[in-house]
C-alpha cells in the first residue's frame, strides 16, 4: 500500500508546462475544472473529502438534486468517488496535482499555461 504518492516535476511547484492538447483534455471535464480551480484557490494541500464537498456544493448551486447541467455530482459521496476513480488518476498522471495518500490530501501543482486557461474557461 502506498503511503505517499507525489507527482511533481523537478524544479519545484509551478514550473510544469503542458502541451495545449493535454490542457484541453484536462479542462474538457467540468468536474475537473471545478476541482482544479478549488485546489488552485486553496493554495495549500486540501483533504479529498473537503474537495469533494466543495465540488458537490458548487454543482448543487446549479439547482439539480443529483448533478448539475454538466453532469457534476451534487452528492458529496458521489463526488468523492468520482474524484478518486476518474479525475485524480488523470491529474496525477499529468503532474498537475500532488496527492498524499497517507494524509488524503491533494495540492495544485499546475503551471502557468494551465493556470491561465483555468481563468479563461467557463
Amino acid at each position: 500500500m502506498a503511503t505517499h504518492t507525489v507527482n511533481r516535476r523537478s524544479g519545484g511547484e509551478g514550473d510544469l508546462e503542458l502541451p495545449a492538447d493535454v490542457v484541453d483534455s484536462l479542462l474538457a471535464s467540468p468536474a475537473r475544472r471545478r476541482m482544479l480551480r478549488q485546489l488552485r484557490n486553496a493554495g495549500e494541500p486540501m483533504p479529498v473529502d473537503d474537495l469533494a464537498a466543495a465540488v458537490a456544493a458548487s454543482a448543487a448551486d446549479a439547482g439539480s438534486p443529483d448533478a448539475d447541467e454538466d453532469g457534476v455530482p451534487t452528492d458529496r459521496r458521489r463526488a468523492r468517488a468520482d474524484i478518486y476513480q476518474h479525475h485524480l488518476p488523470r491529474l496525477m498522471e499529468t503532474g498537475v496535482v500532488a496527492f498524499d495518500s497517507r494524509l488524503g490530501t491533494v495540492e495544485f501543482v499546475g503551471g502557468p499555461g494551465l493556470t491561465a486557461r483555468l481563468d479563461e474557461e467557463p
